[in-house]
């Protein structure tokens, strides 16, 4: 069985009003002032992105319905898709998800204290959280929920598991990492951990 997958950016969710035209430069003016905002720990309002930005208060709402909408869009700005196709062995392809190519993911520039200040404000809101989650998480998730089904298909995992339960426990590992161990979620030592967790998962889904 072949499967080709193509993940790919949608496009920001921009509202205008009638007769105005999309304008992509002050929407990445906007989604800029508002990563620099989180990235330097200021106060996340939509009057500090106005004054960060230079945009009115009245583009910033044709184009995000809230405030949360717009901060999801700021933390998954620069994160990359790529394209694969799953009529071989999937092994090589999740490890590439998950290790190989991280850096691709999730975002050229992404540091350790990028990530810290994501799980912050997502844990200090979770209405942020579930806007997220909807926009962005899950759908890049996608990907590995596929992945995984090919390796169902394939024979390269029992037909029982459980998909999503077995992405609570691959991504959960990573989070573990940083979030209760406090080690670098990139470091080498987090890396060689979420690797060994993967493959005692890997090796419990196999027939």
């Amino acid at each position: 069985m072949s499967y080709h997958y193509t993940e790919r950016e949608d496009p920001k969710p921009v509202r205008t009003g009638p007769g105005r035209p999309p304008n992509e430069a002050l929407d990445r003016q906007v989604i800029i002032a508002a990563r620099r905002l989180i990235r330097e720990g200021k106060p996340l309002t939509i009057q500090e992105i106005v004054e960060a930005s230079g945009a009115s208060r009245s583009a910033i709402y044709r184009r995000w319905p809230s405030l949360n909408e717009l901060l999801a869009d700021a933390l998954d700005h620069g994160r990359t898709n790529r394209v694969y196709s799953f009529d071989g062995p999937i092994k090589p392809i999740l490890e590439e998800l998950l290790f190989d190519r991280m850096h691709e993911t999730v975002g050229r520039g992404y540091t350790d204290k990028h990530y810290r200040r994501h799980l912050e404000l997502m844990m200090a809101n979770p209405q942020l959280q579930k806007v997220y989650w909807e926009k962005h998480a899950s759908r890049r998730l996608k990907c590995m929920q596929r992945a995984l089904q090919a390796a169902k298909d394939n024979g390269e995992i029992r037909r029982n598991v459980d998909i999503e339960a077995a992405l609570d426990a691959i991504y959960g590992v990573r989070t573990f990492q940083t979030a209760v161990r406090g080690v670098p979620f990139d470091s080498p030592e987090a890396v060689q951990r979420a690797r060994a967790a993967f493959d005692l998962l890997r090796k419990g889904m196999e027939p």
